[in-house]
């Protein structure tokens, strides 16, 4: 009822225009200005900015034939006292973009009134959130450290990486008291600290640097020439770029019903705790840039856990090369599944799949990659696929109670043969009912 009050009462205030204006400064400096591109007399594509007990409220533009509000911003801030967004106009989602060259600092609750709406927040110039933000009526947030492309496909609003903007989030608590369907957070440099993130899906989705070198590679590529006189040769080019970053604190704590981190030519540093009460899962790869491409992004560690990842089922996948390492704790309580492609998985710590759930299993599908288990691994199940060259090391503490192996190395013809699976272990389980010495 309190909530029906409200939006009767700031309905009015977005029905009077004699006191709309194009900025407006909190009580703590930090200040929303409109860009001249919302602007103007023309109700399709301005906005503007309305005073209501303390607060600014945002009108919003109309929305499109998509029911998307594209409103753009020379400065878009929220201080501590909070800001409305008046959605009289029925759009479902609602862009809140910067244009200029200011970062966004959001210390306030944004709210959206009348009726509810997907927001996303975009400025890459950077994004920081601070103690006091948090979110209402809102049912999908993204915070994108990008620009906006294309609005055509409502379900897939196009961004890129323009800046190398920094998403920050300190001292931030998104509570379930929010109700978010979904918390996408999407840069090239993220940083979780001393925050707490709950939603029913959590999605961080890591973007490609904007600067990069191209250099000659030593290697010939060789493509059919324009005419019948054979072949051209060229050069393959070398793609250099710092790899994106994703940094979780040890004093932060993610859940959600879903976990979805997408790792695009990235560096991810975990000390806190990562929880999906259903699923989690972790992809690592390298964009792809056409076959004469190559993408370097240095020598580096695509993932490094030392905190805490659970899950009621865990998938992690990595290509192109990735490296991952675990020096805290995996825990799946139903099903694990790991996928290595031309990439190497180190567990230096605990990795365990067990729970109240039956038939637990751990899949491991090998493609020329390796495992190394310097740590504890313990299964129900392990369940491991070779599509080829797959090599598992042990040096450490291997428990299971049931193996099984598909070796599909074994079914290429002669002449394209395939390099079989390879366990190596130098020790033995603790428990002598599940001795690892002689599976294979």
């Amino acid at each position: 009822m309190k909530f029906k009050l409200l939006s009767a009462v700031i309905l009015t205030a977005l029905s009077a225009t004699a006191f709309s204006a194009t900025e407006h400064t909190f009580s703590d400096g930090l200040k929303i200005k409109l860009n001249e591109k919302s602007i103007g007399s023309d109700p399709h594509i301005s906005s503007d900015l309305r005073p209501y007990g303390g607060k600014t409220i945002l009108a919003i533009a109309n929305p499109d034939k998509n029911k998307i509000s594209h409103n753009y911003f020379d400065e878009f801030n929220v201080g501590k006292e909070g800001m409305y967004i008046g959605n009289k106009k029925g759009a479902d989602t609602i862009i809140t973009e910067v244009i200029s060259n200011s970062s966004s600092v959001l210390k306030g609750s944004i709210e959206v009134i009348v009726n509810p709406a997907n927001l996303i927040i975009a400025n890459p110039n950077g994004i920081t959130t601070r103690s006091g933000f948090t979110t209402e009526n809102i049912k999908n947030l993204s915070l994108a450290t990008a620009k906006i492309t294309d609005t055509s496909d409502k379900d897939n609003i196009k961004m890129i990486n323009s800046k190398d903007g920094k998403l920050r989030i300190i001292r931030t608590n998104i509570t379930p008291d929010a109700k978010l369907d979904k918390l996408s957070l999407i840069s090239n440099k993220i940083s979780i600290i001393n925050s707490k993130l709950n939603a029913n899906e959590l999605n961080f989705n890591l973007l490609t640097s904007s600067k990069s070198k191209k250099t000659r590679s030593d290697i010939d590529v060789y493509s059919d020439a324009h005419g019948p006189a054979g072949v051209h040769k060229t050069k393959k080019t070398n793609l250099n770029r710092k790899p994106s970053e994703l940094y979780i604190s040890a004093d932060s704590e993610v859940t959600a019903n879903n976990v979805n981190i997408n790792l695009l030519e990235s560096k991810f540093n975990n000390k806190g705790s990562i929880h999906g009460r259903e699923n989690v899962r972790i992809t690592s790869k390298k964009q792809n840039e056409g076959d004469n491409t190559i993408v370097n992004n240095g020598n580096i560690t695509n993932m490094n856990n030392t905190g805490s990842i659970k899950g009621k089922n865990i998938k992690i996948v990595a290509h192109d090369r990735s490296h991952m390492e675990n020096n805290g704790e995996i825990i799946a309580m139903k099903n694990m599944d790991i996928n290595l492609d031309e990439s190497t998985f180190v567990n230096n710590k605990n990795i365990h799949n067990y729970g109240r759930y039956g038939n637990q299993e751990t899949t491991i599908t090998f493609y020329h990659s390796t495992f190394r288990n310097n740590g504890e691994m313990k299964n129900d199940n392990l369940l491991i696929t070779n599509i080829a060259s797959g090599k598992y090391i042990n040096n450490s503490l291997l428990d299971f109670k049931h193996y099984d192996l598909t070796d599909y190395s074994e079914h290429h013809p002669d002449d394209h043969p395939m390099r079989p699976f390879s366990f190596s272990n130098s020790e033995k389980s603790n428990n002598p009912d599940h001795d690892t010495s002689d599976i294979l």
